[in-house]
């Protein structure tokens, strides 16, 4: 399974000097989502990384940054599918001129794993749980629900929303490609970012 780190939500890019040792300690994916940094402010970010992650690196906004960062990944919300790809031939379009990246989304809602005949590297559904970071963000689907709709979506589906390490054994049953963490990094009270990783790393290598 897959381990995805999301970045936290905080305007500080101290955390860059953590992110740089998971990625010493063996992180493959590693998310920025950072909705109110400003272009200047992600461009402090990924130079506070060294360059031979940055493949590593999907990025969900300031996409113009692809290119002289040679990022691994895009991540495109809904605003931007409306924009760019209103058609499956303007997405193939895009990917075959972008064809070093690889692109991922976010899915709500159970149907639309199903609806999207777009392929990505793979995909969110969120919220599974009741989220960590976010207060009031409750997960909202039944398991039965989720097996189905998983096995049906036709990109790798990535659990993501209150997902923490008591959660992974779970979410291996209903089918998911890999688990993504926030909260459970940035925002846990008994350890530090870096052994939360270290746990996390360690709980997936141990699944039955």
């Amino acid at each position: 399974m897959k381990l995805i780190v999301f970045s936290s939500p905080d305007r500080s890019i101290a955390e860059a000097k953590e992110v740089t040792q998971m990625f010493e300690e063996g992180l493959k994916y590693f998310h920025i989502r950072k909705t109110n940094f400003s272009r200047d402010e992600l461009i402090s970010y990924l130079n506070a990384i060294p360059s031979k992650y940055h493949s590593k690196i999907v990025i969900h906004s300031q996409h113009a940054l692809k290119k002289a960062f040679k990022l691994g990944g895009l991540h495109i919300n809904r605003t931007q599918r409306k924009k760019k790809f209103k058609s499956k031939f303007k997405f193939w379009l895009f990917k075959k001129v972008n064809s070093r990246l690889y692109f991922t989304r976010t899915h709500s809602k159970l149907s639309s794993l199903t609806d999207d005949t777009l392929v990505y590297k793979y995909v969110f559904l969120s919220p599974i749980y009741d989220s960590i970071s976010k207060i009031g963000h409750a997960g909202n689907f039944g398991n039965r629900s989720i097996e189905k709709y998983v096995k049906l979506s036709k990109s790798p589906v990535i659990a993501l929303g209150g997902v923490d390490v008591d959660k992974f054994q779970e979410c291996k049953e209903l089918g998911f490609e890999g688990v993504a963490v926030l909260g459970y990094i940035w925002n846990n009270d008994n350890m530090s970012s870096i052994e939360a990783f270290r746990k996390a790393k360690e709980t997936l290598k141990n699944l039955d």
